[in-house]
């Protein structure tokens, strides 16, 4: 549910967003598109490394809870900065509101999806990760843009666009009763100085295979000199 409520409230804001800049900041529609763009970039990469992180730092002070606790952390900075950036009027701290509020609840992506993972079966896991994101879209942002523009014609665009910070908060709130309701994920939470998932030991391994690669490539050279 929170993922489908995080879906709800980016479906709404790339669809509609630009379309509040040109309005309500009077940005050129050429810029406001960008400026939408920029933002998903920076925040996208910032949030999911941010969150994965900060999560995983969490697990192993706090347990496997962790993954649940760290998102619905970050939505509550998430909600307000949102909730400023289709309220404020002038237009660089609308504009950094948008970028922190956007970096803050893409910080969900990774705890969340090592959530997923690690509670559905191995033998289930395509048809239930490909169930999640069929729902993740469907009810998210396949619905949002049109409900938003729906209240954009019998109200106004900015009240509309009160919906996405809303659909962040509820995300939280779900995410917030995993954690104090359900029993703590069964995941391996392994120490850092155990984990190999970072780049730079995924990049050390890769080099020493190559070398390794590249000894046996020169000994088989020799064997075939030799003969």
């Amino acid at each position: 549910m929170g993922s489908v409520a995080i879906q709800f409230a980016l479906g709404g804001l790339t669809e509609w967003y630009p379309t509040f800049l040109v309005r309500f900041a009077e940005m050129p529609e050429s810029m406001s598109g960008l400026v939408l763009s920029g933002s998903c970039i920076i925040s996208g990469i910032g949030g999911t490394v941010l969150g994965s992180k900060v999560a995983d730092s969490a697990a192993r002070r706090i347990g496997s809870g962790a993954y649940f606790l760290v998102p619905a952390a970050f939505m509550v900075p998430a909600t307000a900065l949102v909730a400023l950036s289709v309220n404020l009027k002038e237009k660089l701290p609308l504009i950094i509101a948008l970028v922190l509020g956007e970096t803050c609840f893409f910080s969900y992506q990774a705890p969340i999806t090592a959530l997923s993972m690690s509670m559905i079966p191995v033998h289930t896991r395509a048809r239930g990760s490909s169930l999640q994101i069929l729902l993740c879209h469907v009810l998210g942002d396949v619905i949002s843009p049109p409900i938003i523009g729906k209240i954009s014609v019998s109200s106004s665009l900015r009240v509309a666009l009160q919906l996405p910070w809303v659909a962040v908060l509820i995300a939280g709130l779900t995410w917030g009763a995993g954690y104090f309701c359900l029993a703590p994920p069964p995941m391996e939470i392994k120490p850092k100085a155990n984990d190999q998932g970072t780049l730079c030991v995924l990049l050390h391994r890769g080099i020493s295979c190559l070398d390794h690669f590249c000894d046996d490539s020169d000994h088989s050279d020799e064997q075939k000199d030799a003969e």
